[in-house]
């Protein structure tokens, strides 16, 4: 087997950690929510959908980090070029709407791995110093994206209605894990030797493509003697019927010895300098379900949400396939293959449900958003227990906003801030701290996209108005 295909799986198994190393700031397109700490994410609360803006306004995003991309090039995107380089491919994969300040500068390894694919690695491991990857690594998320609509009834002149909400779309979901050998991760980083009998690379990806069909409810309570049309109780509920196309669970492992001086050596016989396992499957069929409560009071508004409730996909028509390099990483990427019989006939993918609360505050130029999240994992379910939160806030002084705050997920804290100028049209610039590296070095990456206000031109909270309510 040749380079092409193994290069490109262990690119997508990379990808996929990178991915789940990217926040949601990093595909938002709104800057005035980036520079407050937002972005959306997996904790949306579904009924934060039908509650309008204090100031409504549509979002345009300036996609500056495709430009970064298109000066660079593409080459790093193919396994075909001397130029390939998988982890700055991935970096940039997953920050690509947004300029990145140092993008392209973290260790990256592009020799490392353009070595062994072209059988010239060099058995000094010293030589590689300044590829710096993490010890161990983790990543879990889901994607579900949806368009669709709700189909109003019961409805009041005080704004009240029931709806039945129906909408489909894509379905993505992530779990991957992986742990490198401390002693390798010490000499790629520091240039120091040391023997290592052996050093290991492992790496497990569990990957889920299918759609969501959603049928599901939105219904608004209006709130007695209130003024402001946007006042009320919304509750929302989705019920997703899940339909897999494609379960791919890839697993690889990476020998290398070495001696004190950083010298690789062959590995004993009967060994793999790289073994990869390829499980997939090709039907699946799972439900979901999804409960939102936002209550809006004045220049109030607290939510409450749970995502992924029975989030789970059962699996069938399973195969499986292993690549292996016999003899030692100097031969380049030749491998062998063979088809084995599956371990299992169908396999139920149990995900974690995400907990959400929120509070926003608007008025007299000032603006809050705040939001905390949980996954929960249980018996069965696969997960960390992950915790985000964000907070920022925002002060108007005339045609001028000035905002702040900070976001912390995946352990570790990150800065933003910005500003925005402008009232029926603004320009919002957002700045904020990524780690969309396999490195996990925070960077700061610079997020612009231009406001159009809807309605009278207003800073946040000023007036009532007669803001619309958006379907969802």
């Amino acid at each position: 087997m040749r380079i092409h295909r193994v290069v490109c799986f262990v690119a997508t198994s990379l990808l996929v950690v990178a991915v789940g190393t990217a926040s949601a700031q990093n595909y938002s397109t709104d800057a005035r929510k980036i520079a407050m700490g937002g972005g959306g994410g997996e904790s949306t609360n579904i009924a934060a959908g039908m509650v309008g803006k204090a100031s409504p306004y549509t979002s345009i995003v300036l996609p500056l980090g495709i430009l970064q991309l298109l000066s660079d090039g593409f080459d790093k995107f193919k396994p075909s070029s001397d130029q390939f380089d998988p982890i700055a491919a991935i970096e940039n994969a997953t920050n690509p709407l947004h300029y990145t300040f140092g993008r392209g500068t973290t260790g990256t390894g592009q020799t490392f791995v353009n070595d062994i694919r072209n059988g010239n690695f060099n058995t000094n491991l010293l030589s590689y110093v300044g590829f710096k990857i993490p010890a161990e690594y983790r990543a879990q998320g889901l994607g579900m994206p949806q368009g669709g609509g709700t189909i109003k009834f019961a409805k009041r002149p005080t704004g009240a209605f029931q709806g039945i909400y129906v909408g489909a779309g894509p379905y993505m979901s992530f779990d991957t894990n992986g742990t490198v050998s401390q002693p390798l991760v010490d000499m790629l980083a520091t240039g120091v030797g040391a023997v290592c009998n052996p050093c290991l690379v492992d790496n497990a990806s569990r990957l889920q493509l299918g759609m969501a069909i959603t049928v599901g409810y939105r219904g608004r309570v209006a709130l007695a003697s209130s003024q402001d049309s946007r006042d009320g109780v919304y509750v929302a509920y989705n019920y997703h019927i899940l339909r897999g196309f494609r379960y791919l669970d890839n697993g690889v492992d990476v020998r290398l010895d070495t001696t004190a001086g950083g010298q690789y050596q062959i590995p004993p016989p009967g060994t793999n300098p790289i073994f990869i396992t390829t499980l997939q499957a090709k039907s699946g069929s799972g439900r979901a379900s999804d409960i939102g409560v936002v209550v809006v009071r004045n220049n109030f508004e607290v939510g409450f949400g749970i995502n992924g409730i029975g989030n789970s996909m059962e699996w069938t028509d399973f195969s499986q396939d292993n690549y292996f390099m016999a003899t030692s990483l100097q031969t380049g990427l030749e491998f062998s293959s063979t088809s084995v019989t599956p371990p299992v006939s169908s396999l139920t993918v149990k995900l974690p449900i995400v907990i959400s609360e929120s509070l926003a505050f608007q008025a007299g130029g000032w603006g809050f958003m705040g939001t905390l999240a949980q996954k929960k994992a249980g018996s069965g379910v696969a997960g960390y227990g992950e915790k985000s939160m964000s907070a920022g806030i925002e002060r108007k002084f005339g045609p001028f906003w000035l905002r702040g705050g900070g976001r912390y997920a995946r352990e570790k804290w990150d800065p933003t801030y910005g500003f925005g100028i402008g009232n029926r049209i603004a320009l919002d610039v957002g700045f904020y701290g990524t780690h969309a590296n396999l490195e996990g070095k925070r960077q700061t990456a610079m997020a612009i996209s231009l406001r159009f206000n809807r309605g009278p031109a207003r800073g946040p909270g000023e007036g009532t108005g007669t803001t619309t309510i958006k379907d969802r």
